[in-house]
């Protein structure tokens, strides 16, 4: 697979400095812009895939590395002491409380 990209790399690469540099001759030519902005877009599509091979060989050539989980996930949760029961429960382990909404308020009428 290297050897495909070997080449779309060489082939993209003089294409997008040819296409340069008749966009820079005349950078008011439509066609030229049109041209070189293919180009460019081609070249990006060759690093992608240069990229993907380079994690690919990465991933295959090191150990596997174990993921250690998020700092907020491993912390515990401060413990609260005004349980009913005497238990200890951080406060994530308690429902939520809803709190109850004052009426409103009758909009104003004659007296």
């Amino acid at each position: 697979m290297s050897d495909t990209i070997e080449d779309r790399l060489k082939e993209t690469s003089a294409t997008c400095l040819e296409t340069y540099t008749a966009w820079s001759k005349n950078k008011k030519d439509t066609s030229a812009y049109q041209s070189l902005h293919s180009a460019v877009h081609e070249l990006r599509k060759v690093a992608s895939r240069l990229e993907i091979e380079l994690a690919s060989s990465e991933r295959e050539s090191s150990p596997r590395k174990n993921i250690k989980p998020p700092q907020h996930k491993t912390t515990k949760a401060p413990v609260s002491n005004d349980a009913d029961d005497g238990a200890q429960e951080s406060s994530n382990d308690r429902p939520r409380q809803r709190r109850t909404r004052k009426p409103k308020a009758a909009s104003g009428g004659a007296e």
